[in-house]
Formats: C-alpha cells, sequence, structure tokens
C-alpha cells in the first residue's frame, strides 16, 4: 500500500474531527479509500473528511458515501436506544454488569456514528449467567454462541459479547495481570449494578485489547482514534500510573510507538520506520485483522508453550479433535452425555472432509504454509514494536 494513499486516508479522518482541510495529492482515489474504509469500518470518518474538505465527488460514488454514513447513524441509534433498555433491565434485575470498549468511547466522539460499533462488550459476573439468560430472552435476545470468555446474543441489529473476563485467557499473560477484571470495578453514579473503572485504568484495558489484537490477527484504524480520542478527551490522566500498569504487562515499549504513531497521524508529528510499520500493519488488517496474521500468532503461541514440535500437524489434529470444553460449545448435549464426545469427534471428522472440504483445504493451506522462517519473521516483526508472547509462568 503506497504510503502516499496511506498518508491521503490519514488526512481524511484527522478532517473529520478537527475540520481543518485534508491534504490528498491530485490523484487520489475515493473509490480505492471508499473500499478501505469499508474493510474498517470507518466510512463516517471518512465522508466528514471529504466533506470538510470541500471536495466534490462523482454523484454515484458520493451516494455510496452518504448512504453508509446515514446507514451508520441509524444502526448507532438502535444500538443506543437496546444498550439502554438492557443497562435499565440489568439494573432492575439486580444484575451487575460493566460496560466494556466501544459502547463506553463512542460518547466520546463528535458524532456518535463516527465511531462504528459492531457489538457492544459487557462483563458479568459467570455466576450470575443463569439469572441473564431468562432476562434476555424476555426482551427478545436470541443466544448465538459461546466461547472460552463470551457468551453472545443478538437483537438485530444489536448484538451483545458478555464476557466473563476482561482478557481472554488463551492471552495468559495479560490475563494474569487482570484476571476477571472485577478487582478494578466501582459503582456508576446512580446506579446500584452498574459499574465502571477509573479512566486510568480503563485506557490501559483499552490498550491491552489494542495490545491484544495487533500482536494476532490484527487491529483497525477505528481503534489507533479510539487512543487519540480518549487522550484528547482525558487531559488529567495519570498517566505515571498508566505507564506503571502497562509496564507490569510489558507492553510499555509498545505504548510509547503507538503514541509516537499516534502523533504522527494526528499530531504532525513525522513518520520514522517504526511508526510507519505500525501503520501499514493497521492499514493491512481491516476491522478483524488476517487469517495469515491469525494462523501466525496462533502457531507463536504454540511455540511459547514449548509446543513447537509437528506444530503443523498438531493444528490439523486440533481442528477437528477440539477439546471438550469446545465440543459442548457446538454440541451442548455433550455436557449430560459426555461419553458420546468419541462419537461426535467422528462426526465432526466425517463432517468437515466431506461437507466442509473448502475450509478444511483452506485451514490445512494455511497451516501448510507456516514455515520457521515466516514465524520468525512474524516474531522479528513483534519484536521490532516491543511486542512478544510472555508465557513464562
Amino acid at each position: 500500500m503506497e504510503k502516499y494513499f496511506i498518508k491521503g486516508v490519514i488526512s481524511l479522518v484527522k478532517s473529520a474531527f478537527t475540520g481543518e482541510k485534508a491534504e490528498l495529492p491530485d490523484d487520489f482515489d475515493f473509490a480505492r479509500a471508499y473500499a478501505l474504509a469499508k474493510s474498517h469500518r470507518v466510512i463516517p470518518l471518512l465522508y466528514y473528511g471529504i466533506v470538510n474538505s470541500g471536495i466534490k465527488l462523482e454523484a454515484e460514488l458520493n451516494n455510496k458515501y452518504f448512504a453508509a454514513t446515514c446507514q451508520s447513524i441509524a444502526v448507532g441509534e438502535k444500538q443506543k436506544f437496546e444498550l439502554s433498555n438492557l443497562s435499565m433491565e440489568f439494573e432492575k434485575n439486580g444484575i451487575d454488569f460493566m460496560p466494556l470498549k466501544g459502547s463506553v468511547i463512542r460518547s466520546l466522539y463528535p458524532k456518535q456514528e463516527m465511531r462504528s460499533m459492531g457489538d457492544a462488550d459487557i462483563l458479568i459476573r459467570a455466576e450470575q449467567y443463569d439469572k441473564i439468560v431468562p432476562m434476555l430472552k424476555n426482551n427478545g435476545f436470541t443466544f448465538v454462541k459461546e466461547s472460552s470468555n463470551e457468551l453472545c446474543w443478538e437483537k438485530l441489529p444489536f448484538y451483545i459479547e458478555l464476557h466473563r473476563y476482561l482478557v481472554s485467557p488463551s492471552h495468559k499473560d495479560y490475563f494474569k495481570v487482570f484476571g476477571n477484571g472485577w478487582q478494578l470495578a466501582k459503582p456508576s453514579e446512580g446506579f446500584k449494578h452498574r459499574f465502571e473503572m477509573s479512566d486510568e485504568d480503563f485506557f490501559v484495558f483499552l490498550f491491552a485489547h489494542f495490545t491484544k489484537h495487533y500482536r494476532s490477527s490484527g487491529i483497525g484504524i477505528k481503534h489507533m482514534t479510539d487512543i487519540w480520542v480518549y487522550l484528547k478527551a482525558k487531559p488529567e490522566l495519570d498517566i505515571k500510573y498508566i505507564e506503571r500498569e502497562l509496564d507490569k504487562l510489558k507492553m510499555l515499549t509498545f505504548y510509547k510507538n503507538v503514541l509516537r504513531t499516534v502523533n504522527a497521524w494526528f499530531e504532525n508529528a513525522e513518520f520514522d520506520d517504526i511508526t510507519y510499520l505500525i501503520t501499514v500493519k493497521i492499514f493491512s488488517s481491516g476491522a478483524f485483522g488476517t487469517r495469515e496474521s491469525y494462523a501466525k500468532s496462533n502457531a507463536l503461541k504454540d511455540l511459547k508453550n514449548g509446543e513447537a514440535k509437528n506444530i503443523r500437524s498438531k493444528k490439523i489434529f486440533n481442528a477437528v479433535f477440539l477439546p471438550y470444553k469446545n465440543m459442548c460449545i457446538l454440541f451442548p448435549f455433550l455436557k449430560k452425555a459426555p461419553v458420546l464426545l468419541p462419537f461426535m469427534w467422528i462426526y465432526r471428522g466425517v463432517y468437515t472432509v466431506f461437507c466442509k472440504n473448502g475450509a478444511l483445504t483452506s485451514h490445512y493451506n494455511e497451516i501448510k504454509g507456516l514455515s520457521p522462517e515466516q514465524l520468525s519473521e512474524y516474531q522479528k516483526e513483534l519484536n521490532s514494536v516491543g511486542l512478544d508472547y510472555h508465557f513464562e509462568e
């Protein structure tokens, strides 16, 4: 991706916030920028930058930007309404909860549609989940899926992820610091059961979430704007405290590199090799990262866990023969009949081979391509920006 194009997109994003006219080359490709913004779910940011810069686009392309922005407004209003109702239901039913990430930070943006939200993340107490299920059903929500950390429900276009922990246990170097997260919670003013973190702890968690995604599948443009918006909105933050906490997480070097990158994006600082590397990684990731990065990071985590031998065959084996806990998520009846686990492994294997052969082939090809040299390069890339998997006990 060309540097002039990246800088042009950043200039439009900055214009959306500041109102300053974006600095763009004469041949800037707005159609290409639209495709990139769509993959990152930041079309309104570019649209407001275009408007603030007085740029007149060809009618059809302008309508695409405008329509996507209007849709973002409509979805955002629906999400805001449903989240407010859900908060009241949690409070009424005596269920402790703490809104996280986008559902909190979007209120700091000049306009809510400037910060898209695919789902609302909410920390719950795992022991209260049995009370939450009937409450959600009674309010029109439908269960979607369960993972090791998240319980997902939807009431379209509203999608919620109920978190058992602040950080997934699979990122065990971060998990051992955050735990379930409730030690950081304090009651929100005017509520008995709604909780929040201090501004400093929220930023530490926000940055930990950014880091977790960056070193695994990748992270999107909106997460960089989150950091800048939050720091701008909270000028009285105790930075020394934040840096101490990030140092405990072994994120301090990465934090300083990201902060320099933010300044290159929004504060007219010059790019250097590291800040440009981080920028390219972000632009190449889309909103949810890439499968290639995800495969490499998982393989690297296995290496750090001492599982270096036969990594490809293990990955293929584990793709079919999932652990019991994961199989229970796919086949809930196994919780009551664990003796059926071997039969369901066979069923899953047959189904994967004959009904999902495309997915299996794709998965195999990803794993097949993970040479030691590629993993070494990914390790070096992480190290160069100040990251690693610190999985030693």
